[in-house]
């Protein structure tokens, strides 16, 4: 009897253990859409397969100096774009203090400031988009000009961060909702 009860407690056990592990292969992360799920678990940006921009690359038949031209291009635009979201998100925490405190002159003011920074970020994403266009001759351009539908507006490509609803909704259905996803105010 003891025996029956020990293996069944050691069994229930290990099925909660194995039943605790959380899945961090996010298959579905992709590069400026899902950057706040990727943000919180960064095995899922490891994971994540981004077959249609290796395509494009492999269809454009980029020399090597174009390559790192084009890597210097987008590291540097991460860089800049790593900057100003963690100047967004501070001041999301900064806006969210003032509602709280009744200090709705401040918090439009914050918003003003919001609105800004998302706006330097589009803009900067059309500048690395521009700069990439120009490393390219006349052929790769018409390679690109026919791949890109395929490239869902090219974002996948140059790396953009958009579709702000979608990085909220995807907050709010894995429950992993701080507050900090760039869309609420809490």
């Amino acid at each position: 009897m003891k025996k029956i009860l020990l293996s069944t407690l050691i069994m229930c056990f290990t099925l909660s253990l194995l039943l605790a592990q959380t899945n961090t292969e996010h298959k579905g992360c992709t590069p400026g859409r899902d950057e706040h799920y990727c943000d919180k678990h960064p095995a899922a940006m490891r994971n994540r397969t981004d077959k249609p921009m290796m395509e494009i690359w492999e269809q454009l038949k980029l020399s090597i100096e174009q390559q790192q031209k084009i890597r210097g291009l987008r590291e540097d635009h991460q860089k800049h774009a790593n900057i100003v979201q963690a100047e967004i998100r501070n001041l999301m925490i900064d806006l969210r203090n003032a509602i709280q405190a009744d200090k709705f002159n401040h918090a439009r003011s914050l918003q003003k400031q919001i609105s800004d920074k998302r706006l330097q970020l589009a803009d900067a994403r059309l500048n690395l988009m521009e700069s990439i266009i120009k490393e390219l001759n006349a052929e790769q351009r018409e390679v690109f000009r026919r791949s890109r539908p395929m490239m869902g507006r090219g974002e996948r490509l140059f790396h953009m961060s958009g579709n702000r609803r979608g990085r909220h909704n995807q907050c709010h259905e894995m429950n992993d909702h701080q507050g900090d996803c760039g869309s609420c105010i809490h």
